[in-house]
């Protein structure tokens, strides 16, 4: 596969997002306990249109990933950078991928019998990646000193869990529920 540093923007630009989506959150709770109802509501369209644009984004990052595996796959490409372009590689220690969650994720859900609490979940998580987890995973969000980074990356793979069928919607608030389509998909992936 050719070398690039594509999935590795993705991942910068989705981090981006999902921490302006948490500075309008944060903002938009502030303004409707000081009972500023329009400013709010305005906070509030804002985030789920960037919780759109986070998708199309993502959505994108996915149809990279499979058109880099097939002209990785086919032909080897010798890798040219013109002069004006970016001669350094992207920083590493970027947090771990959301994708690299969403087996553990159901896997604990499996191991507390399909239905947990989202604090049960997220400390079997942190038990099975402890040693997965880098220095940046681990460090702060802005916008919540007291949460680490990957906490915030799993609440997103399990919002993609969601959308794809493999975790339930309906479940009660604080409560996560894997489907029969998780279960299967976990049990496909661990052959």
């Amino acid at each position: 596969m050719v070398e690039n540093e594509v999935p590795s923007a993705f991942e910068i630009l989705l981090e981006e997002i999902e921490t302006a989506i948490e500075e309008l959150n944060q903002e938009g709770s502030r303004q409707f306990s000081l009972s500023d109802h329009k400013k709010a509501r305005l906070l509030l369209e804002k985030a789920e249109a960037a919780s759109l644009f986070r998708g199309k984004i993502k959505e994108l990052q996915i149809e990279w990933r499979t058109l880099d595996s097939q002209i990785g796959s086919k032909t080897p490409v010798e890798k040219k950078r013109s002069n004006n372009k970016r001669k350094s590689k992207l920083k590493r220690g970027l947090r771990t991928p959301e994708e690299e969650f969403k087996t553990p994720i159901l896997e604990s859900l499996i191991h507390f019998g399909g239905t947990a609490n989202i604090t049960d979940v997220i400390n079997h998580i942190d038990k099975i990646m402890a040693s997965a987890l880098n220095d940046y995973d681990k460090q702060p969000l802005l916008s919540a000193p007291s949460f680490p980074r990957w906490r915030n990356t799993v609440q997103w793979a399990r919002n993609a869990l969601v959308k794809d069928g493999l975790m339930a919607n309906d479940s009660p608030k604080g409560i996560w529920a894997i489907t029969e389509v998780g279960r299967k998909a976990v049990k496909v992936q661990n052959k």
